[in-house]
């Protein structure tokens, strides 16, 4: 498990991760990766006035106490804990995911046309994205899970169009799970779908950096939420909910972001969703310049950040909504048997419905479906990564000739 830890309880033997969080927005956390070799190096990093590191806790020498066990267990007892309104879903995963799957494609050739429409004569086709939020929106009310699921196995597709797309999916379920009206929805997945556009205008060159961003370029980068905001505000159709959650997306709780440094009830609603929908997706999400994150690992970098990035209860509301164990996360069951999470369930968190597909020697199975929440016997030991095993999940969890049918940009 990820963990954020103080400088001053980093130990040789330590693993270290770089988890993409910027620098500039987190100037004080250490992210070299890579395991902690001698005093020396965990003295200077100490000396260099880092505050912070995420360390994973099942690698490196250091051996980890039963603390980290307590840790985890006090994170699963928390997200469990928080009460919900009854968690209805109209349809089933299966059901649902040919309808999600024509959903996603067509939000991702309107993103494609968007971003070459803007860029070359800065048009916004808002009928266009009205129709298609109310499409995502609906599916999301009959089951959000089979969008989650695709935000999931498909995070690594175009990424230049699919975050506008992954961040409406997972901002509109979030509200839905905070049980928001559809009118509000509706405006929450606009502003999601919107919210980065002003980065049309920020050079490809800073925007895909490989190395650390300077000051002077950081500097052009928080300027897209204004450019964004401009590009919309004032248009008809577009509500003053929709541009002021587009300026606020990285504002922060304590009052340490950008672009007016607001803080606590300053920040709408629909800001507040976004920014946390806007981490997820880009610490999940490959990039020209950072691998992607685990599902799971993920969430236990944003469950590190409540209270200060995000409002109270916020963090752990989002971990609820998608699950401990997201829709598409590859996962060990207690029998030995190894699948794919399939749907979750916010009432029980820790036990989501999984698609069991290999044996313990990942030799295939006729797959089978468990719930976990029914089969009290079994339990998910821990989360796989599917790249160690060559595997691509969208084999398992969605036909792939859907996927090429619907993805033909």
């Amino acid at each position: 498990m990820l963990r954020r830890i103080s400088v001053t309880e980093l130990r040789v033997g330590m693993y270290v991760v770089d988890t993409g969080l910027s620098w500039i927005e987190h100037p004080n956390l250490y992210s070299v990766e890579g395991e902690i070799f001698s005093e020396a190096e965990r003295v200077a990093i100490c000396q260099e006035g880092y505050k912070d590191v995420f360390v994973e806790t099942c690698h490196g020498r250091y051996k980890f106490s039963d603390v980290d066990v307590a840790y985890r267990k006090e994170f699963e007892k928390e997200i469990s804990a928080i009460a919900t309104t009854e968690d209805i879903r109209i349809t089933s995963v299966d059901d649902e995911m040919e309808q999600a799957l024509r959903i996603h494609g067509d939000a991702m050739a309107y993103a494609h046309r968007l971003h070459h429409c803007v860029r070359s004569r800065n048009c916004i086709d808002l009928e266009g994205a009205k129709r298609l939020v109310r499409d995502l929106v609906l599916s999301v009310m009959r089951n959000r899970d089979a969008l989650l699921t695709l935000v999931n196995v498909l995070s690594e597709e175009r990424y230049t169009y699919s975050h506008c797309i992954n961040v409406a999916v997972l901002a509109t379920s979030f509200g839905n799970f905070l049980d928001l009206p559809s009118s509000m929805l509706e405006e929450l997945g606009t502003a999601a779908l919107f919210h980065d556009i002003g980065k049309i205008v920020v050079p490809r060159s800073i925007l895909n950096k490989p190395g650390k961003l300077t000051e002077a370029e950081f500097e052009i980068i928080k300027r897209h939420p204004r450019e964004s905001f401009h590009m919309l505000n004032r248009r008809p159709g577009i509500s003053s909910n929709v541009a002021n959650g587009v300026l606020q997306h990285h504002e922060k709780y304590n009052g340490s972001g950008y672009p007016n440094r607001l803080s606590g009830e300053s920040i709408s609603l629909i800001g507040r969703i976004i920014s946390i929908a806007d981490v997820y997706d880009a610490l999940t999400s490959e990039r020209v310049y950072k691998r992607s994150i685990l599902p799971h690992k993920a969430l236990s970098i944003i469950y590190s950040m409540r209270e200060t990035d995000y409002h109270p209860g916020m963090a752990e509301r989002f971990i609820k909504c998608v699950g401990i164990y997201p829709p598409g996360s590859m996962v060990l069951v207690s029998n030995g048997h190894i699948g794919f999470v399939c749907a979750s369930r916010s009432d029980s968190p820790l036990t989501p419905m999984v698609k069991v597909v290999f044996d313990a020697h990942m030799l295939p199975l006729e797959s089978y479906t468990v719930d976990l929440a029914e089969a009290k016997e079994l339990s998910i030991v821990s989360c796989l990564d599917p790249a160690d095993y060559n595997l691509d999940p969208r084999m398992y969890l969605v036909e792939l000739e859907d996927v090429l049918q619907n993805y033909a940009v």
